[in-house]
This record gives structure tokens, C-alpha cells and sequence, in this order.
């Protein structure tokens, strides 16, 4: 796929003058209804205040609620008008806070002053709250946004599209949290598109520290391999190397597997990851065992090489702790057998990303709750055996 170009559009001045017309109608919509806020305010504040009836309409109340409403929602101009309307409207308004003529009673129409005067501070406080709380939920909004595009960019944009398989990717980080999780995966093939190289890993900690050690770990297992490094050579290399960056102060646990798209043998290797589920649609499942230390913790521990073969119709699925970690309403976790048992239910036909999607419908179904940790999974089905070069397709479309 080759990159799109993104090229700067030209406003031209026919469109500045709309869109400047159209800013100032909106401004001028925003003013308008805090002005007919204000009058509506008044107005019930005047019947009120004229019937005989021993009802008090709550106008300091209905006032400052109105305030904030209009700070949140129209800005602090808005907002400003309003109070200044309410004050003057009151001021002819209610006897008690009738200020802008002293009377005979000094007393009393300095009393009054004090009413008001703590009426449009409190006012004020209200904006002043208002319009912060919008701005930092605003500033939450922008941060979680660029937090989540940096953590995309930081996975692959294209997955690698071999005749006889399918594969499907999915990630969803969790919906509380704001900072940038741990969970990656990488896919590339070697061999001129023979053999697909599948890396999924999670590292501890959260933030710039986290997404730093992604992009060294992600890059440093991807330099190895392609050099043609068995799995297990490539996890050593890379503890030693997280071991000698002092700056990293990461682990990580780390699962690589390098399939033969032709024979469908899989040679990988486990370091302390989830593991792996190959399953079929006829609901057996079995686990690609075989696990090593997770890395970035000992400088001698050996990484120990496995392999497996996925036979034709037969669908692979590697994931990270949030998937074996996902809760019941019971409060129950759905753990390695749970998840290899749903995902083996979730074979619904030769394609991955229907897998995917049911196996991710199926987990929700499991834990409809609030998602406490990010979820990255990806299935590679095989269906038949033929072979030809590869070429790549956008992960959005790869199935």
C-alpha cells in the first residue's frame, strides 16, 4: 500500500467569509439566549413578586444555576451578560435588593448593597468554576486523544496478506484510563513472504516511559529477527539489551512466533506471556505451552525454542492479560482455560476476522462491566495450503 500524501487546503477568501459569518452567528445565538435566559428569569421573578399568592419564586437560586449552565455550555461573555442582567433586573425587581437608588434608609440600602455584592461573587465563583471545569474536561478530552493516536502509530499499519491465510488484528485500551498502556503486537514476514513473524507483548507500567520501551522493544525484536534469528536467540538479545539500558527500567513479558505459511509449522518462543490458543471449529483447543522468564528481569535466563503446526482449518489466536484477566459480574476472572475455551467457540468460519469479532463479542458478553486494562489479541487462520508472494493490505481490512 503505498503512503497517502496529505496536501495544505487553500481557504479561499469566499470561505473565510462564511466561515467568519458563521462564527459570528453563532456568538451572537450564544449572547441572544442568555439574554432570553435572563428575561425569562425576570419575568417569572415579576409575577412572583405581584401575586398575592405566598409563593417566592428562587430567583438568586435560579440565577447563579443559570449562570453556570451558560458558562458551560456559551462561555465566560455569555455567561458575564447574564449576571449582569439578573443583577440589574433584580435591582427593580425585588424590593430587598434595590441598590442602584439609595432611599431614605441608609441602613438598609447598604444591607441590600451586601446582598448583591455577595449575589455577583458568587456569580462570578460560578463562571469562574464553570468555565475551569470545561476547560480541564476540554484539556482531558485533547490529552486522551493524542494519547490514543501515539498508542495506533505505535502499531502496525499494515498486516502482511498471504493467499490460504487470514489474520485479524484488535486492540481496545481501557476506557478509564488516559495514559499509554503497554500492550503491543508486530507482524512482518521474512523469506521474501514465506515465513510471517507474529510478536505480541505487554510491558509493565503505563505513560511516556511505557510507550518509550514499546517503540525500543517493537523495533529491537523486529531488527533481530530480521536478520534471521531463531525466536529464542531474539528474546535473549533483547533481555540482555533492556538489561543494559538504564533508561528502560521496563520488563516485559513477550511472545514470538515464526510461521511457515507452506508447511504451517510455527516455531516460537515464550517469555512469561499469555499463552497461545490454536483451536478448530470443531470446539478442540489446545495451548501452545512451553513458557521462559519474562524479560528485562535475569541477564542469564534462557529462552526456551518450541513449535507447533496449524493445520488447515485450524485458527491461532495470541492475546495479553486483559483478555485472561477480564471479570464476570461475580467478580470471577475469565483466566487461560476460559479464554481458550471462548475463543474456540468463537470459530464461526474460515475467516479471522469473523473470529475475531465474534471471540470479542463472546468477551464482552463475559465481562460487560467497565474494562480495567487494555485488550490486544490477534488470530491468524489458515485455510488452504497454496502460496504466492505477499503483499500488503491495511490492518483495518485484513480478514
Amino acid at each position: 500500500m503505498s503512503p497517502t500524501s496529505a496536501t495544505p487546503t487553500n481557504i479561499m477568501p469566499q470561505d473565510k467569509k462564511t466561515q467568519s459569518g458563521a462564527i459570528a452567528l453563532s456568538r451572537a445565538a450564544r449572547y441572544g439566549a442568555s439574554v432570553a435566559m435572563a428575561a425569562v428569569i425576570a419575568a417569572l421573578t415579576y409575577a412572583t413578586t405581584r401575586s398575592p399568592l405566598p409563593v417566592n419564586f428562587p430567583w438568586a437560586l435560579s440565577s447563579l444555576l443559570a449562570v453556570a449552565v451558560a458558562s458551560i455550555y456559551w462561555g465566560v461573555g455569555p455567561a458575564a451578560l447574564l449576571l449582569l442582567l439578573m443583577a440589574v433586573s433584580a435591582d427593580f425587581l425585588i424590593p430587598d435588593l434595590h441598590v442602584a437608588i439609595p432611599g431614605p434608609h441608609l441602613a438598609y440600602s447598604w444591607m441590600a448593597a451586601i446582598r448583591m455584592a455577595l449575589f455577583v461573587a458568587c456569580g462570578c465563583a460560578m463562571i469562574f468554576l464553570a468555565h475551569t471545569r470545561k476547560r480541564l474536561a476540554e484539556q482531558s478530552a485533547v490529552k486522551t486523544d493524542v494519547v490514543r493516536s501515539f498508542q495506533t502509530m505505535m502499531l502496525p499499519q499494515t498486516i502482511p496478506a498471504i493467499p490460504g491465510y487470514t489474520i485479524a488484528c484488535h486492540y481496545q485500551p481501557a476506557r478509564e484510563d488516559e495514559e499509554v498502556g503497554g500492550d503491543f503486537y508486530d507482524l512482518f514476514t521474512l523469506r521474501d513472504g514465506r515465513d510471517i513473524v507474529l510478536v505480541i507483548g505487554d510491558i509493565t507500567g503505563k505513560g511516556k516511559e511505557a510507550a518509550a520501551s514499546v517503540a525500543l522493544l517493537r523495533y529491537t525484536i523486529r531488527a533481530y529477527a530480521k536478520v534471521g534469528m531463531p525466536p529464542d536467540e531474539v528474546l535473549a538479545r533483547t533481555n540482555a539489551l533492556l538489561l543494559d539500558d538504564q533508561d528502560a527500567h521496563s520488563n516485559a513479558t513477550v511472545f514470538i512466533g515464526v510461521l511457515d505459511t507452506i508447511t504451517g509449522v510455527l516455531t516460537y518462543c515464550n517469555g512469561g506471556h499469555e499463552l497461545p490458543v490454536v483451536a478448530s471449529r470443531s470446539g478442540h483447543y489446545r495451548l501452545l505451552t512451553g513458557t521462559s522468564m519474562i524479560l528485562g528481569v535475569m541477564p542469564e535466563a534462557e529462552y526456551e525454542l518450541k513449535s507447533d503446526r496449524l493445520d488447515s482449518g485450524e485458527a491461532m489466536i495470541v492475546l495479553t492479560d486483559g483478555v485472561t484477566e477480564a471479570r464476570n459480574t461475580a467478580g470471577k476472572f475469565l483466566d487461560t482455560d476460559g479464554a481458550a475455551a471462548l475463543f474456540a467457540q468463537s470459530i464461526v468460519s474460515s475467516k479471522a476476522r469473523d473470529t475475531a469479532e465474534r471471540f470479542d463479542r463472546n468477551l464482552r458478553n463475559y465481562a460487560p462491566g467497565v474494562q480495567r486494562d487494555d485488550i490486544a489479541f490477534v488470530v491468524i487462520a489458515r485455510r488452504r495450503k497454496t502460496h504466492v508472494r505477499t503483499a500488503s493490505a491495511p490492518a483495518s481490512q485484513a480478514a
